[in-house]
């Protein structure tokens, strides 16, 4: 598998030895980071690590970014993507744009990649490197032992993440062991609650997960207009008590969740019966809502089951892909609780049932997610 090779400093490189030949990569020390921070220069440092990493310590100014598991198989297959795409705060892309601008040199890290060389072309770092070396004149670096390293060395330089980014409810805390798979740890990222699941969502549209699998409230799903604007006609209600606003129109077909928005509710009993609704909208080339009252918590929990299910994403990697389209998510600890649970039951091997979705990945991404904005 072709790799980046090593250059030991960033005033001399050599070009890739790869498959493609197109880009150059740079290996910069902690130590010339931190003479360049000294010095006031203004760079562009791209934290590569997960949020919750991320948000407990960066270098100073650093920006988070991240590409989810389903979107960097689609960018090895060619797929062209902004880099901005892949930064979900508004301040972060401003701050992006600014400094790509005015930067001398760009700087990514991960947590502690040792040199260049070590970075398969295939993976989120070498993508990113590629991208920047394909797109931007600006010289682009890869910090040698990554954040871990330059923390040790230069602590001063390190900030943790600002209050406003922080999680009122951290689920880092929450793990799952599994012996079957070398012990590793389940963990999932800090979630920030920005809004509940009984407090009115500010999104004026519903969010497009996938080709024809949109994530919404209450409103969104009696809006008539709005449903037939997105050719919405199956509609998967995921609240004890409010209506199927059009349940009377030979066009709508509706399944209703009867749960509540609490610490007791068994939401996962409900999935396989959610899956076979949204799947068979899906094959129909219908478009299917997924709902609740604000469309943060128990429609989340329900989206990012399917994602596990259809897709065979992990929590991280579907909790991840929800919040890049709807960055207001927010599902109660009891949900958490129960996709950490459904997703350990996909990996223990079992015989076929509805437990899963019957839907291909290929069959659910066939198509583009258009912008709703």
């Amino acid at each position: 598998m072709p790799s980046l090779l090593y250059v030991d400093s960033p005033r001399s490189y050599r070009r890739i030895q790869g498959e493609k030949k197109k880009y150059m990569a740079k290996g910069a020390t902690i130590s010339w980071l931190s003479d360049q921070l000294s010095n006031g220069a203004i760079l562009l440092l791209l934290d590569c690590r997960p949020y919750a990493e991320y948000a407990q310590s960066h270098v100073q100014g650093a920006i988070n970014l991240t590409i989810p598991s389903l979107m960097l198989r689609r960018l090895k297959k060619g797929a062209n993507f902004a880099i901005s795409s892949l930064i979900t705060s508004e301040d972060g892309k401003a701050q992006f744009n600014r400094n790509l601008r005015l930067a001398s040199g760009i700087v990514l890290y991960d947590s502690e990649t040792n040199d260049v060389s070590s970075v398969c072309s295939n993976s989120a770092l070498g993508v990113l490197l590629k991208k920047f070396s394909e797109d931007v004149n600006t010289p682009v670096w890869l910090l040698e032992g990554g954040f871990t390293k330059f923390e040790n060395k230069y602590p001063s330089f390190c900030v943790a993440g600002e209050l406003v980014d922080r999680p009122l409810l951290s689920l880092s805390g929450l793990t799952i062991q599994d012996t079957d798979i070398n012990d590793r740890a389940l963990k999932l990222e800090p979630i920030t609650p920005q809004i509940t699941d009984h407090q009115e969502s500010t999104t004026k549209v519903p969010v497009q997960i996938l080709p024809r699998l949109y994530l919404g409230s209450e409103k969104d799903s009696s809006d008539l207009e709005l449903l037939k604007k997105y050719e919405i006609s199956y509609i998967l209600n995921v609240t004890h008590d409010k209506p199927n606003s059009f349940e009377h129109l030979p066009d709508f077909k509706y399944k209703k969740l009867p749960v509540e928005d609490n610490w007791r509710a068994n939401l996962s009993d409900m999935f396989p019966e959610a899956f076979q609704f949204i799947d068979e909208g899906i094959t129909q080339n219908r478009g299917v809502l997924i709902h609740c009252l604000a469309g943060v918590s128990r429609s989340v929990t329900v989206t990012i089951a399917y994602l596990i299910s259809a897709l065979n994403m992990t929590l991280n990697e579907a909790y991840d892909f929800v919040k890049q389209r709807k960055p207001s998510v927010n599902p109660n600890l009891n949900f958490m609780g129960q996709l950490l649970e459904f997703e350990r039951q996909l990996r223990t091997p079992q015989t076929p049932s509805s437990t899963t979705s019957t839907l291909s990945s290929d069959c659910s991404l066939d198509g583009e997610v258009e912008d709703l904005s």
